[in-house]
């Protein structure tokens, strides 16, 4: 079961910014606007996901300093929850203090979610801000599995240890969960006998 979990491949996803999908926040009515302000945006960004109501198309566009970095539009007919726009162009590297603004170009409310922060990173909804921030997560192109992503996995495992574990403890991880199941194994086999 593990080793098909760890299988299924899934879009990449290059980050977030550390927002919570707690409950909806922010409602667009059909042609209004909100801007997430001051968001980091990864490198290889070739969709933002956010969390959203009303299945009505939604246009995108990332400036950095008032310069279009790149826009997208994800068409009506999606179903709520996570939805996927796709920019272009893919955004080329880590930029920082970017505009993200999403319009709604459907007939019904476009509703985000997130939660209140009382920030100067909040959301501006028709050039007015809001105590509130929305969710937003950051989508590289292609797909991946599990396995794709193990080695960055085991090395970020090791950071913070020490010198003498940094590349090691997730080995050290593994041979104790090898050893477990072994131990488990060997109790059930005398169990049987």
């Amino acid at each position: 079961g593990a080793v098909a979990a760890l299988s299924v491949e899934r879009p990449r996803l290059a980050g977030t910014n550390n927002v919570f999908d707690s409950f909806p926040n922010v409602n667009l009515a059909p042609g209004d606007e909100a801007c997430a302000e001051a968001e980091t945006v990864p490198g290889a960004t070739a969709a933002v996901r956010v969390h959203a109501e009303g299945g009505g198309a939604i246009a995108l566009e990332l400036t950095e300093r008032g310069r279009r970095l790149a826009s997208g539009r994800r068409p009506a007919g999606w179903a709520d929850g996570d939805v996927d726009v796709p920019v272009r162009p893919v955004v080329d590297r880590t930029r920082g203090d970017v505009t993200l603004c999403f319009t709604n170009e459907g007939l019904r409310t476009l509703t985000l979610w997130g939660y209140g922060a009382a920030d100067e990173r909040r959301t501006v909804v028709e050039g007015e801000p809001t105590d509130q921030r929305i969710r937003l997560s950051y989508v590289r192109p292609g797909r991946e599995s599990a396995w794709d992503v193990i080695g960055a996995v085991a090395g970020r495992m090791g950071v913070g240890r020490g010198e003498g574990l940094a590349g090691w403890a997730f080995y050290g991880w593994l041979a104790a969960l090898a050893g477990l199941l072994a131990a488990t194994a060997a109790a059930v086999l005398r169990g049987r006998a």
